[in-house]
């Protein structure tokens, strides 16, 4: 009989445990290039649904957010407040002023010498927004292109890939999988 009550305490306690997770944690589908090599298309991703405020939000996040009626996968590029300079090049490509593939001093002596071939636009990333880019940046629609992302509007952080889901119930990720566009 004492078996019993242990055994309904145990299964309880496993339940409750279970919608707790299912609540903070949710897996995700990526769909798309634009997180490569980071994430693949296809590769299942773990999201934690409690860390979407600004305060826990930091520069390399990678966090899914609506935009519109899509739900988008992205890296966190810039916080409320950050000064950044995007480059946009006559023949349609972007970048950023500074970074490995654009150093600030070639970039600025090209523009002076054809300033015809790049236009240089400085964004102060409003409060409450943030700046979001794709890992694969020649095919990400992200923040250059429909601007920064209101916080209220992510829906969570990546915080682990297919390998942390491996351990989850199987019976319980077909009806938790979300898809996510480039």
């Amino acid at each position: 009989m004492m078996w019993k009550s242990s055994f309904r305490i145990c299964t309880y306690v496993i339940v409750l445990a279970l919608a707790l997770m299912g609540s903070m944690f949710r897996p995700v589908v990526v769909s798309g290039a634009s997180m490569q090599p980071a994430l693949h298309d296809g590769q299942v991703a773990l999201m934690d649904r409690r860390s979407t405020g600004v305060t826990s939000l930091k520069r390399g996040d990678v966090v899914v957010f609506h935009h519109g009626r899509e739900l988008f996968i992205k890296r966190v590029y810039a916080l409320p407040g950050d000064a950044i300079r995007v480059l946009n090049f006559a023949n349609g490509a972007t970048g950023f002023l500074g970074d490995d593939a654009f150093p600030a001093n070639r970039i600025l002596r090209f523009a002076k010498l054809k300033p015809y071939m790049v236009h240089i636009s400085r964004i102060v990333v409003p409060r409450d927004r943030v700046f979001v880019v794709g890992d694969n940046r020649t095919c990400s629609v992200d923040s250059r292109q429909f601007g920064p992302v209101a916080v209220d509007s992510i829906v969570g952080k990546v915080v682990s890939t297919r390998e942390a889901i491996a351990a989850l119930p199987h019976r319980l990720l077909p009806t938790a999988f979300a898809s996510i566009e480039p």
